[in-house]
């Protein structure tokens, strides 16, 4: 987790929100949709614990079933979470600077849950 800055976890939270709606305005119109709140969230504690919330209504005359496309809208979001810390993981990895004497493999734990 030490490779996460703050900044990391902003950015994070505000691609897999972006993805979630992109996900919900892919299969339903935009003058169907009649409210839609996502919000992404975030906190450190022994892991990282991302939260996804979407709240949809969509007209009576759309023909999507609401709460298909809400849970498809969370996995295309925490599939996005997932991507971007393997992004950030691998950038920290790769700018990491151990001398060849002092080097020793490590783990760390990431999860995301709903």
């Amino acid at each position: 987790m030490a490779f996460l800055r703050e900044e990391d976890l902003e950015e994070t939270c505000a691609l897999a929100e972006q993805a979630a709606r992109k996900y919900i305005f892919s299969r339903c119109r935009k003058k169907d949709v009649q409210r839609l709140n996502v919000v992404v969230s975030s906190s450190v504690e022994e892991e990282i614990i991302f939260n996804v919330e979407v709240d949809l209504e969509v007209s009576s005359l759309a023909r999507v079933d609401v709460n298909e496309l809400v849970e498809k809208a969370i996995d295309v979001a925490m599939e996005k979470i997932d991507e971007r810390l393997r992004e950030v993981a691998k950038r920290a990895e790769n700018s990491a600077e151990v001398p060849r004497e002092k080097e020793h493999k490590g783990s760390s734990n990431l999860s995301s849950e709903r």
